[in-house]
């Protein structure tokens, strides 16, 4: 029973799946059930997702106009010209202004940030 007072209920067939995917990859049954939930069934997959490694991730130049905007940060570096960071105000949001905020500022540039408010 949960603080809330509700039960999480599982499927016998997702239960057995959840064990041996916690068996296989030495995690919780209750994290691979979470994953399970989450779209996650192959052990690979799972084992990826919890020991992230850099080659797992996208080639950012994927993103459309990467290149452009890599340039155009070169070129306010070189031309002394502020950079600012919109971010987002949810966690990842935050995480991720914090991440470019950081590398920027080792790489020289001068940076500044603007998260909204709700």
């Amino acid at each position: 029973m949960s603080l809330t007072g509700k039960k999480w209920l599982v499927s016998r067939q997702e239960e057995a799946a959840a064990q041996e995917i916690s068996k296989a990859s030495r995690i919780s049954t209750t994290l691979a059930q979470v994953l399970i939930n989450r779209g996650m069934s192959g052990i690979s997959e799972i084992d990826a997702f919890i020991t992230p490694k850099l080659n797992y991730l996208s080639n950012p130049y994927e993103i459309p106009d990467m290149e452009k905007a890599a340039q155009r940060v070169l070129a306010a570096k070189k031309n002394g010209e502020r950079v600012a960071v919109y971010g987002d105000y949810d966690v990842d949001g935050v995480t991720g202004t914090s991440i470019l905020l950081i590398t920027l500022k080792e790489l020289g540039v001068d940076v500044t940030y603007y998260i909204p408010h709700r």
